[in-house]
């Protein structure tokens, strides 16, 4: 399963070419058909023709109809479910649904499924070998991560705690979050603690007024998991 996030429907076209290369080189096969709803993304002009000129047969469900695409329909519910999950249970903002659901897509991916028989998980079914999974971590929990900077003094600090957001596609690294710089930070050499996690709560400052956010470390995590 592949998840791509849009910023608008009318980057659709331009992300399903990106989805046709990426995919027909990594299996070696040929698209021959998909199946959409009648949303004006997929119907387009420029839409239509690619079809055409490619070959690619189009299977349009019927208006209001979503039953007719039942398999694509129940894994949007499940994404959808464990990213409500994800976020509920560490208490992050919803702004960070799009990371959640790059992130449950690839758990998914390398999960156990009853559809396989013999076969456990859909890595293993499309690449043929088994998917390692030691070095998944919890999402949102806290991860030091070495700062990667020339010249540091002997008293500087050596790490700085970010937020956990999965793994940076293709690459062996780490994706995590500067809460504080509101920004992506993608790193190998991180250390994890997976019993705590990050309390967003809202500054009520009158003098800011800018909606910013204050960070402070508590305990979530898996703590409220316990073996039986």
């Amino acid at each position: 399963m592949w998840t791509m996030l849009l910023k608008e429907k009318g980057d659709a076209f331009h992300k399903f070419n990106n989805f046709i290369t990426l995919v027909e080189k990594e299996s070696g096969e040929k698209i021959q058909a998909f199946r959409i709803d009648r949303g004006g993304e997929f119907v387009s002009g420029e839409f239509n023709s690619f079809c055409e000129e490619t070959g690619i047969r189009r299977h349009l469900i019927g208006p209001y109809t979503p039953q007719q695409n039942i398999v694509v329909e129940r894994r949007n519910r499940t994404l959808l479910e464990m990213e409500r999950s994800i976020l509920k249970h560490m208490h992050m903002p919803n702004f960070l649904w799009g990371e959640v659901i790059r992130h449950s897509t690839y758990l998914l991916n390398r999960i156990a499924t009853r559809v396989l028989t013999y076969i456990t998980t859909p890595y293993e079914c499309f690449r043929e070998k088994k998917p390692f999974v030691d070095h998944i971590r919890i999402f949102g929990c806290t991860a030091y991560a070495k700062i990667d900077k020339q010249h540091l003094r002997k008293l500087d600090d050596r790490s700085r705690i970010l937020i956990h957001l999965g793994t940076e596609p293709g690459s062996k690294a780490y994706r995590l979050l500067d809460p504080q710089e509101k920004k992506v930070v993608v790193s190998r050499d991180v250390i994890f603690d997976e019993t705590k996690g990050w309390n967003w709560t809202r500054e009520n400052s009158t003098q800011d007024g800018d909606g910013s956010f204050k960070v402070m470390i508590e305990d979530f995590g898996t703590h409220r998991l316990q073996e039986t």
